[in-house]
């Protein structure tokens, strides 16, 4: 039986049992680099890290290949902050939102949010990692589109 994403119902289970499996070695990863991983049912806002808990929480209501592209993002938020230059590049990314009172603070946000996702990428290319670029680059914009919806809303726009 073809279902509408064109796989197989055996297909599926095949990438479900994958991404299950990945998801279990990049909680592994992470723990090499010093942070935990926590799997919660929440909502999608849920996924985040926090820097000062070295915590990563990631939303259990979403399907294994979204959780495995959450936890890459925020990987890469991880990657991002600890390069060389980050305060230079990103000097609002550590603000805490009630100080993101102007559009350049905000953009400043969505800026480290695109450079994540960039992160990401390079994660999962260099832990060989297979990703499906519609799906990936899909719950990107989607992730994304909540920054700009945010930005939007904010007095000062």
């Amino acid at each position: 039986m073809i279902k509408r994403d064109g796989r197989s119902k055996k297909e599926r289970a095949t990438w479900k049992n994958y991404y299950t499996y990945t998801l279990a070695n990049l909680m592994e990863y992470t723990k090499q680099l010093g942070w935990s991983v926590e799997l919660r049912r929440g909502s999608a806002s849920l996924n985040e890290a926090n820097f000062d808990k070295k915590l990563i929480t990631i939303n259990l209501n979403q399907r294994p290949e979204l959780r495995v592209y959450a936890l890459l993002h925020e990987l890469g938020h991880v990657s991002v902050r600890r390069s060389q230059g980050y305060t230079y590049k990103f000097p609002y990314g550590e603000l805490d939102k009630s100080q993101l009172n102007t559009n350049r603070k905000r953009i400043g946000i969505l800026e480290e949010e695109i450079a994540a996702w960039s992160k990401a990428l390079d994660i999962a290319k260099k832990r060989k990692i297979i990703i499906d670029r519609e799906v990936f680059d899909r719950d990107k914009s989607r992730c994304l589109m909540t920054y700009i919806k945010w930005l939007r809303r904010e007095p000062g726009w």
